[in-house]
């Protein structure tokens, strides 16, 4: 028994962070993936924010069977929780993985350490990832193009997927999560990540995004066009054209509110046509609604 835990000691540690708020449905199968893995040592650390649903039962049925930490607070949102996570990782290596996404390999998290092993010139690894439906079935391979990770074409348009990342714990003493935003915070992190450090590309599956119509990224809608359109300023200046053409999307997404819902929903959709087409055009140069 002791040289086993002088091996796991003599292993890098990582720390998943897992926010979540009323997600029974999906967190089972996320913390399952997590638990699966044939890496050693692994710290998974899980902030709820007080869920009102069977997340709680969930966590207690899980807590002793793997290194899971969990704590059930009110807090301030999803980046709240997150930020709160990373505070608490004592891991060298760290990463986010949502209450409804997965790890679609039981050696997602050793090759991540192999890659940081073999590159150790590189401060975050981002791989890919799949779509997956509702019920856990995949549907599609997420496209990335590696040279969009870097700084440039990151403030055009967030290109790294966020549950197949990875990043060194220096990482999250300098780079904090900004816990007021609700849609952007991960692109504003990671942009902020390309600015200082060096991001590889890996060339194999990670994780598995869960796509069910209640994701964030399909309901936000004006709200998140909102966040959009200030984050693009913030990083590519109030003047230019991207920044101009997110806000003219948002005052129409704005006024549309005041339509009839069925011709708001026409008027919405027309938009973000437009958005996708301007994106073909001048390749992907702008971010996606």
């Amino acid at each position: 028994m002791k040289r086993e835990d002088e091996k796991i000691r003599n292993k890098i540690k990582v720390s998943i962070v897992t926010p979540s708020y009323n997600q029974a449905e999906f967190i089972e199968d996320t913390i399952k993936s997590v638990m699966i893995q044939d890496y050693d040592n692994i710290e998974h650390l899980i902030i709820d924010g007080d869920s009102k649903d069977e997340t709680i039962s969930i966590l207690k049925k899980y807590e002793n069977k793997y290194n899971m930490k969990w704590v059930s607070e009110k807090d301030g949102g999803q980046a709240d929780a997150i930020s709160k996570g990373l505070n608490r990782a004592s891991g060298e290596i760290h990463a986010w993985l949502n209450s409804d996404d997965v790890y679609i390999s039981k050696s997602a998290v050793s090759q991540v350490v192999g890659a940081f092993k073999k590159y150790d010139h590189a401060d975050v690894v981002t791989g890919g990832a799949t779509l997956i439906s509702k019920n856990g079935s995949y549907l599609q391979p997420i496209r990335r193009n590696d040279f969009r990770v870097s700084s440039k074409y990151l403030k055009y348009s967030d290109s790294i997927i966020q549950p197949a990342t990875f990043w060194k714990r220096y990482v999250t003493d300098e780079i904090k999560i900004q816990k007021e935003l609700k849609y952007t915070f991960d692109w504003d992190f990671f942009i902020k990540c390309s600015e200082k450090y060096s991001i590889l590309p890996l060339n194999y599956l990670i994780a598995g995004y869960r796509w069910h119509g209640e994701n964030k990224t399909a309901v936000g809608s004006t709200e998140r066009l909102e966040e959009l359109f200030k984050t693009t300023e913030k990083y590519m200046g109030k003047y230019s054209w991207q920044a101009f053409l997110l806000r003219f999307y948002y005052s129409v997404f704005v006024l549309s509110e005041y339509l009839p819902e069925n011709t708001e929903k026409v008027v919405k959709k027309i938009v973000k046509s437009v958005n996708r087409g301007v994106r073909k055009i001048s390749s992907r140069r702008i971010t996606a609604l």
